[in-house]
This record gives structure tokens, C-alpha cells and sequence, in this order.
């Protein structure tokens, strides 16, 4: 079976949706934030790591991850900017089904004031456009959009069980 990869906003729940949908499916889960951590700088933050080498150096260590990640059974939890780069967008499209996990910005805003502000969003002028404008790609290139507003884990799970089944 292909992979799937999840997609969406900072804290939208890529990692706990993709741990708990992997254990669901017995497929493997990859975190690209996590790997990045792993192999380029061990025992930092993702944050302290970003603004430490700007966003066209990660951008393109990111890329040498999508580039690596496995081609069968895996959940893969991407980071929020990873389909900013052309080519990551392309490429994963190739490797499995890919979801939107759609929440809107006040829930978004709500979850971040209690996390370390990462990367970009710490510096962002407008993050409305922000929001906006990676919505707009999240759905350029999703196979399907799951609205997890107001919903369990669980029946997230289930919803997007349903809908890959389909």
C-alpha cells in the first residue's frame, strides 16, 4: 500500500493523528521535522535550528529528507512548510495519498500560544496571509481535505479511514 501523508498549519496534529493512524493501519510513522532534528542537529529545537541557518538552507536539508523517506506503509507527518519547494510537493504526491488536516486560524492561534513559536510564524508581520496562503497550497495539492475542527483523534482516524478506503 502507498503512503500517507499528512499535511497542514503548525500544530494541526500531523504528529499525534500520524502516530496514532500509523499504530491503527500497522504502518510505519516518519515525522520530517523529527528527522531533520535527527540528522542535521541533534539536541536542537526545530525553531533554534531554522533561525539558526534561514529558511532557503532548511528548505533545502528538508528537501534531502523528502527525497529519502520511504516508498511503501508509512504514515508521514510533514512540516508546515515542506510544500513550499515545488519539487517536495511533486515528489510526495508520487510517494501516497496526501490529507489536508484542515483546522481554521482561531484554533490554530489558540494551540501556538502555548508552544514555542517556531521558525517563520515567530516573525510573521500578517499571519491572516500567512494562513491564507498556505491553505491555499495545502489545497492545491491534497488528495483529500479532512476538517478536524471539534473532533476526537479517534473519529479523525476514522474519517480518514473511510475516506482511503473508498
Amino acid at each position: 500500500m502507498q503512503n500517507i501523508i499528512l499535511i497542514g498549519h503548525k500544530s494541526s496534529g500531523k504528529t499525534t493523528i500520524g502516530l496514532t493512524l500509523a499504530n491503527n493501519l500497522e504502518f510505519d510513522f516518519v515525522d520530517t521535522d523529527t528527522l531533520i532534528l535527527n540528522t542535521y542537529c541533534p539536541g536542537k529545537t526545530i525553531a533554534a535550528f531554522y533561525q539558526e541557518i534561514g529558511e532557503k538552507r532548511f528548505r533545502q536539508l528538508e528537501n534531502n529528507i523528502i527525497q529519502s523517506l520511504p516508498k511503501t506503509h508509512t504514515v508521514i507527518a510533514t512540516g508546515g512548510g515542506t510544500l513550499t519547494i515545488a519539487s517536495n510537493a511533486k515528489y510526495l504526491k508520487k510517494l501516497g495519498q496526501i490529507i489536508y488536516l484542515y483546522l481554521p486560524i482561531s484554533i490554530l492561534t489558540e494551540r501556538n500560544q502555548y508552544r514555542e513559536q517556531q521558525g517563520i510564524l515567530a516573525t510573521l508581520l500578517d499571519p491572516q496571509v500567512h494562513y491564507e496562503s498556505r491553505d491555499k497550497l495545502y489545497r492545491q495539492y491534497a488528495d483529500f481535505i479532512i476538517e478536524c475542527k471539534h473532533k476526537t483523534v479517534v473519529e479523525i482516524i476514522n474519517e480518514m479511514r473511510k475516506t482511503l478506503l473508498k
